[in-house]
């Protein structure tokens, strides 16, 4: 409000009033980012047309292929069909060829016998109707074994063709993994892969992998079937990843303490080349090594040390693969 010296006005700021007198609020702007419903409704509408031609077009390419694998699926039907007609007519022509130069040669011992005969009676004009039949049985037979030497090259050369040309396979691509952990475990069982899902780190560490061999190789000395309910709790209980249940007199290869003060290799060693076996820096004992007989076992099966397993038993221990 601004004040006039020279008339005393009073200028009021032009503000709208309610009819109470209280001052209007003023209508909420629109904010710059707000989208009208008739944009909005444009926008969905954009967006379902691009998804209808994108689904189209997908259709389209998936009919097209469809098309040229049945093309190449009914050329190779056809081609098969065409080589075993072809090869169904050669096999009867040349029993045809067979029967016919049998039948020449029946007749061409009749002829000789019949000429014989002829020769005995003096029956010269037999004998030449005989001698003039007896020459296109000749050459019919000639014929006849022509032709059956000509489809037996063929089929000998065939065979030479079908040796020397390598045998076409179907062509098996691999499945590409985005996962480097899928492609590891590709190759197992279903129930195999669900457990190691949940325990990763028995297939990307690499200490924990060979504990875990381990304890597959410790599951079935001890009978039990892969795969099973109580395979994978045993396993689990090997790895630590669970409590062992305790038994009425438990065994002393499981629970027994060994306290190892002056750790010397163990005499077995595995074929395989172990894991690194240096002690982690940081993981020196300061006194006697402690470990269960269960994991001297383990280490002996990794060909590892007690100090050596007990050392890479702490930095896994830090990484919080361990259950305790």
């Amino acid at each position: 409000m601004t004040t006039s010296n020279d008339d005393e006005i009073q200028i009021i700021d032009d503000v709208a009033l309610d009819p109470e007198g209280e001052r209007a609020k003023p209508a909420k702007a629109r904010e710059d980012s707000e989208l009208s419903p008739e944009v909005v409704d444009s926008l969905k509408q954009q967006l379902a047309t691009l998804a209808a031609e994108r689904d189209e077009a997908r259709l389209a390419r998936q009919q097209e292929t469809e098309r040229r694998e049945k093309a190449e699926s009914d050329a190779r039907t056809l081609a098969d069909t065409a080589v075993t007609a072809k090869r169904s007519a050669e096999y009867a022509n040349y029993q045809l060829v067979e029967t016919s130069i049998s039948q020449a040669k029946t007749r061409e011992a009749a002829i000789k016998r019949e000429l014989r005969s002829a020769h005995e009676v003096g029956d010269y004009e037999r004998i030449a109707d005989l001698q003039a039949e007896q020459a296109k049985v000749a050459a019919r037979l000639l014929q006849y074994e022509d032709n059956k030497s000509d489809i037996e090259a063929r089929e000998r050369q065939r065979i030479a063709q079908a040796k020397a040309e390598p045998e076409r396979k179907p062509e098996i691509k691999p499945v590409q993994y985005a996962d480097p952990f899928e492609a590891q475990i590709s190759g197992l069982t279903e129930p195999t892969k669900q457990w190691l899902r949940t325990h990763k780190e028995c297939v990307t560490d690499e200490v924990r992998s060979k504990e875990a061999i381990a304890a597959d190789a410790h599951a079935r000395r001890a009978g039990l079937k892969a795969d099973t309910p109580e395979y994978f709790k045993h396993i689990e209980e090997r790895l630590r990843y669970s409590q062992p249940t305790r038994k009425a007199e438990p065994e002393a290869d499981e629970t027994d303490e060994v306290i190892v003060s002056d750790p010397k290799p163990v005499a077995r060693q595995m074929a395989a080349a172990p894991v690194s076996r240096d002690s982690t820096p940081g993981n020196k004992p300061t006194g006697p090594i402690r470990l269960s007989r269960a994991e001297v076992e383990m280490a002996e099966a990794l060909g590892m040390t007690p100090k050596q397993y007990w050392a890479n038993k702490v930095a896994v221990e830090k990484q919080g693969l361990y259950n305790n």
